[in-house]
C-alpha cells in the first residue's frame, strides 16, 4: 500500500493560526491546546468524500475519486470514469464504500472495527473511562460534540471475529470507541479534511465528510491500485448502465481488478438480491471478504454492511438502523452483526459512514497504542518563541541598565 505519512516540521499545521487577530503580542505567546499524536499510528488508508463535503463542493475534488492522503490536497489516485463512473450529470457519481478483498481475514482471527460517521451522528457514549485515564480521551461522541465528526476515523473497543460475532473482552471497557483519525493533523495520519484542527478543538464549520476507507492491494513494481470492490450511492447517474443485467441498486457491489489498466471493465460482485436485500436498500460501509477472489459472491464469502438511511432493510429487522452492521453469506438471509449501541452510537440520526478491520487482540491495548491522545506541553509558536528570547533579552538587558548606576 502506498501512504504518504506527513510528518509535521515544528508542530501542529495550525500554529500557523494563532497570530491571526487581537493583540499581537498576546497572539505571539498563545499557547496552542493540541491532541498528541498516536503511539503507533495505523497506516493511512484510501478513502473518499461525500458530495456535500467543502473540497468537492469548490471542485477541488471529486466525490467518485478515489483519495489517498496528500497535502495540501488529497490526491485523487483513482479517478471516477476508470471504473466506470464520472457521470457529469446532476447529482454527480459518489462512490458510497470501498473494500479490499479482504481473503486474508480468516474466521476466527480476532479483529477491532475501523468505523467513519456522517455528519448528522451524535453519539451516545461519552469517552471510555478506562482509555481516558489512558490518555486517549477522544471517542465518536466527543467528537460530534466538537463539530468534527464526520472527517475522522475511530476504533470499537469490541474484538470481533467474522465466525463468533463481537463483543466486550479485556480490561473494563464499555461499548464504545476511541478516535484514531482525525480530520486534520495530529501526528500526520490524518484524512487532510475540512475543517482545519486538532481533535481538541471546538469548531463550528462545514464539514469534509469520510464516505468509505480501505487498505487497498497495490502492484509493486506500478504502484497501481488493484482489485478494488465499491458500492455506489443510490442516485448516482452511472448506478443504473454500471448494474446491467442485474436492477439498479444502492445495495449491488462493483468490483474492478485494475482501475489503471487498459480496458479494464467494472463488473457486478455482489448484486442485491444475492446479498438477500431489497433493491430499496444503500450500503454506504462495507467490509468484503472474497474468501477465494474468485470476483463472485460464493463459498465462504461475506459482505458486512452498514446501509444509508431510509433502507428498506430497517422494516424487516425492527428496531436496526443506519448505524448498525449486517452481515451477508451466500444463500444466508441478512442477519444483524453489530449493533449500533456497542459502537457507542444509537442516536436516530447517527450513521455509519465507512468501515475497515484492524487486527487485535486486546481492545484496551490497541485503542492506547493507536488512539490520539490528550494534549502534553502546549506548543508555542516559532514566531512566539522567537518574539519571547527576544523579549527576554530585552528585559534582561533594562534591568542591567536600570541596575548599573546603583553599582557605579
Amino acid at each position: 500500500m502506498i501512504t504518504h505519512i506527513r510528518r509535521n516540521k515544528t508542530g501542529p499545521r495550525g500554529i500557523a493560526r494563532v497570530a491571526k487577530g487581537g493583540s499581537l503580542l498576546l497572539c505571539m505567546f498563545a499557547a496552542v491546546a493540541t491532541a498528541a499524536p498516536p503511539h503507533d499510528a495505523l497506516p493511512v488508508p484510501y478513502y473518499t468524500f461525500d458530495r456535500q463535503s467543502p473540497k468537492v463542493l469548490d471542485g477541488s475534488l471529486h466525490a467518485d475519486s478515489i483519495l489517498e492522503l496528500d497535502f495540501p490536497l488529497p490526491r485523487e489516485v483513482v479517478l471516477g470514469d476508470q471504473i466506470g463512473l464520472g457521470s457529469i450529470v446532476e447529482p454527480f457519481d459518489e462512490i458510497d464504500a470501498l473494500s479490499s478483498a479482504g481473503s486474508g481475514l480468516g474466521p476466527a482471527d480476532q479483529f477491532s472495527l475501523l468505523f467513519s460517521v456522517d455528519r448528522a451522528t451524535n453519539g451516545v457514549a461519552s469517552p471510555d473511562s478506562t482509555l481516558f485515564n489512558l490518555g486517549v480521551p477522544y471517542n465518536a461522541w466527543d467528537q460530534a460534540n466538537r463539530g468534527q465528526g464526520a472527517g475522522d476515523q475511530y476504533m470499537s473497543t469490541v474484538l470481533c471475529t467474522r465466525s463468533t460475532g463481537c463483543e466486550l473482552e479485556g480490561r473494563a471497557l464499555t461499548y464504545n470507541s476511541a478516535l484514531i483519525r482525525n480530520n486534520y493533523d495530529e501526528g500526520g495520519t490524518d484524512f487532510n479534511a475540512d475543517p482545519p484542527g486538532s481533535a481538541e478543538e471546538q469548531i463550528r464549520a462545514p464539514q469534509d465528510n469520510v464516505n468509505s476507507t480501505a487498505y487497498l492491494q497495490v502492484e509493486a513494481v506500478s504502484g497501481d491500485i488493484l482489485n478494488v470492490y465499491f458500492s455506489v450511492a443510490a442516485d448516482s447517474p452511472s448506478l443504473p448502465a454500471l448494474s446491467l443485467p442485474n436492477a439498479p441498486s444502492g445495495a449491488n457491489i462493483f468490483f474492478n481488478e485494475h482501475p489503471a489498466g487498459t480496458g479494464v471493465e467494472t463488473v457486478v460482485f455482489a448484486s442485491h438480491t444475492q446479498l438477500g436485500l431489497a433493491a430499496a436498500n444503500d450500503i454506504d460501509a462495507m467490509i468484503v471478504v472474497d474468501a477465494d477472489e474468485n470476483r463472485i459472491f460464493d463459498g465462504a464469502d461475506q459482505v458486512f454492511f452498514s446501509l444509508a438511511p431510509g433502507s428498506n432493510l430497517f422494516t424487516l429487522i425492527p428496531g436496526t438502523g443506519p448505524a448498525d452492521v449486517f452481515v451477508a453469506a451466500p444463500g444466508e438471509p441478512v442477519e444483524l452483526y453489530l449493533s449500533a449501541s456497542e459502537l457507542g452510537l444509537g442516536e436516530a440520526t447517527d450513521n455509519l459512514d465507512a468501515l475497515d478491520v484492524s487486527p487485535c487482540d486486546d481492545a484496551a491495548a490497541c485503542a492506547t497504542a493507536h488512539g490520539i491522545r490528550r494534549p502534553e506541553i502546549p506548543a508555542v509558536s516559532d514566531v512566539g518563541m522567537v518574539v519571547m528570547l527576544a523579549l527576554i533579552i530585552g528585559v534582561g538587558g533594562y534591568i542591567t541598565t536600570r541596575r548599573s548606576p546603583a553599582t557605579d
